[in-house]
């Protein structure tokens, strides 16, 4: 079950890292 949490946390970790890039990607875009 740690092994599970702790997949999910990174894949949580991930997601919002990816979500982080993109953002400053489409802020960079912008200008």
């Amino acid at each position: 079950v740690t092994s599970v949490n702790g997949d999910s946390d990174s894949l949580h970790n991930t997601l919002r890292l990816s979500g982080y890039v993109r953002a400053q990607n489409l802020s960079i875009n912008q200008l």
